[in-house]
């Protein structure tokens, strides 16, 4: 959460910015659409940041917390390219 925080502070504060900065640096990302909002597409590391911060039906934390640990080494890697660019 926290290093999703940062890139969010760097880009702007909009989750759209943040992941059209992902897709750019992380083209293959994977990306599902968001269920909260029509034809916006979400990627991988938005959807766990929203399904920890925000109560999403069907969504098992353990489940969302396990993947966490599993995306972190790349999330990382995205805020030191965020914060060179940005910081």
């Amino acid at each position: 959460m926290v290093l999703y925080q940062v890139v969010l502070m760097l880009i702007g504060d909009r989750q759209e910015d943040v992941d059209r900065f992902i897709v750019a640096q992380e083209p293959g990302v994977p990306q599902m659409p968001s269920p909260h909002r029509p034809g916006i597409m979400e990627t991988v590391y938005t959807r766990l940041r929203n399904e920890l911060a925000h109560k999403r039906t069907g969504v098992n934390l353990d489940t969302t917390r396990a993947e966490m640990r599993v995306r972190v080494d790349g999330l990382r890697a995205l805020v030191k390219l965020a914060v060179e660019q940005f910081g």
